[in-house]
């Protein structure tokens, strides 16, 4: 592959001095190019042999990229969605690392990789995420991932399909049954049924908040038809906490 992204890097404009090449740019496995310990500076190439597709960088220490990458890959959180997904898909076998060109200086392999990526960053080929060889930082990568994830149109299309899923009536209704259905929610609804039920039939006082005059009634349901309501569960709930109800203090007989 090295020969052959040479070449493809000279219809473009862009030479490659074939004389700094490592081992005539001989490929190796993920693998057996990482190296933490290499001080190797340069620009490489890691290539998918399945399709041709390839990941350019460079590195004033090589070997330790390549281990860099090969460690995210393998984890499964490598910046750069497309040979992540990539990896996934064909296996670490499919993929190979080689050295394209030694420099003398970081700026020196960064000059050269920005050339290789100004013509081939953006075709379906590259597996790179930024359009620039120079550093930037671990947020602006993440941002710039992002934001092209959420241009793609497959994402576009997907995040449709699912607000249409949940706009529905039918994802509305469900969500409020099964909300309504919860575990939680019915042993809270008959615990308070409960404890306001049994105040229905229990001795209850009311008291003016004006006069202070008080008025014992058998039960709070009679202290509703007394009072004309359809109800008695404000005047239980008012008993049970202490508040007030239709203008009156309420609570239980002794």
């Amino acid at each position: 592959m090295s020969q052959a992204f040479i070449a493809f890097a000279r219809s473009h404009g862009v030479e490659i001095d074939a004389s700094k090449l490592d081992d005539s740019g001989k490929l190796r496995s993920l693998a057996d190019s990482a190296k933490p310990q290499d001080r190797t500076v340069g620009v490489y190439v890691i290539t998918n042999a399945t399709n041709g597709h390839f990941y350019v960088g460079s590195s004033v220490r090589v070997g330790r990229r390549a281990w860099t990458h090969l460690n995210h890959l393998r984890r499964g959180n490598h910046h750069s969605i497309s040979l992540q997904r990539a990896f996934d898909k064909y296996g670490e076998q499919a993929f190979s690392f080689s050295l394209l060109v030694r420099c003398a200086s970081a700026e020196e392999a960064a000059q050269v990789e920005q050339r290789l990526l100004d013509i081939c960053w953006g075709r379906t080929c590259c597996y790179n995420v930024s359009s620039s060889a120079f550093p930037v930082s671990t947020q602006e990568m993440q941002q710039k991932a992002a934001d092209g994830r959420r241009r793609s149109p497959l994402f576009i299309a997907h995040a449709k399909a699912q607000m249409a899923k949940l706009q529905t009536p039918e994802a509305r209704a469900a969500s409020a049954a099964a909300s309504r259905a919860s575990a939680v929610h019915q042993a809270n609804s008959r615990k308070q049924g409960e404890r306001l039920r049994s105040l229905l039939s229990k001795p209850v006082i009311r008291t003016d908040l004006v006069t202070g005059e008080e008025r014992t009634f058998a039960s709070a349901s009679d202290a509703m038809r007394h009072l004309g309501r359809s109800t008695a569960s404000a005047i239980c709930r008012a008993v049970k906490s202490g508040a007030t109800a239709y203008g009156f203090g309420w609570r239980a007989a002794q």
